[in-house]
């Protein structure tokens, strides 16, 4: 199909190339909507991340998700918006994934295809990844108000519900 991809999309898929090329051993990646509640807060994460040797930490997108295990757990989407990685094979794989599925799904979500990418690098190569909890990634959702008062140490969309910062034109 020679049509190009929708703004969107070819955006999203910046994001999955953005993962795949950091020239760096861990890092933290965070969506331009997402802000740290300290300047203290990538270390932490990358702290978190060196402390439970896994590949990964990622937020899960549904609470009900940490109660899933095995391959029912890779079957629920995972946030991208915020996320830590460490290079491994297991990563780079899972990367590597989460760029070709994004390329060959077109959707204007990045989820789906992380998910499917997650799943790929878990049975093919043992990729490992903790779940971060809500108070450590707080994410703006159906009218829950977050801040970096109550706890938070990265807020993600944290003004999306605000109704302050609504803009409305008449």
């Amino acid at each position: 199909d020679a049509r190009p991809a929708p703004s969107q999309v070819r955006v999203k898929f910046v994001k999955a190339l953005a993962f795949l090329h950091a020239p760096f051993r861990r890092f933290v990646y965070l969506d331009f909507d997402s802000r740290p509640c300290a300047w203290s807060a990538p270390s932490r994460i990358l702290n978190q991340l060196a402390s439970l040797n896994v590949d990964a930490l990622l937020h899960n997108q549904w609470p009900a998700q940490r109660a899933l295990s095995g391959d029912a757990h890779f079957r629920a989407e995972h946030h991208s918006a915020v996320a830590a990685f460490r290079a491994t094979p297991a990563t780079e794989a899972a990367l590597q994934f989460f760029g070709e599925a994004f390329a060959h799904m077109k959707l204007r979500r990045d989820q789906p295809a992380l998910m499917v990418a997650l799943k790929l690098a878990r049975d093919r190569l043992n990729f490992t990844h903790a779940d971060v909890d809500n108070r450590t990634f707080c994410r703006a959702h159906g009218g829950r108000v977050v801040s970096c008062d109550a706890g938070c140490l990265v807020l993600h969309k944290p003004m999306k519900y605000d109704p302050g910062n609504l803009v409305v034109a008449v």
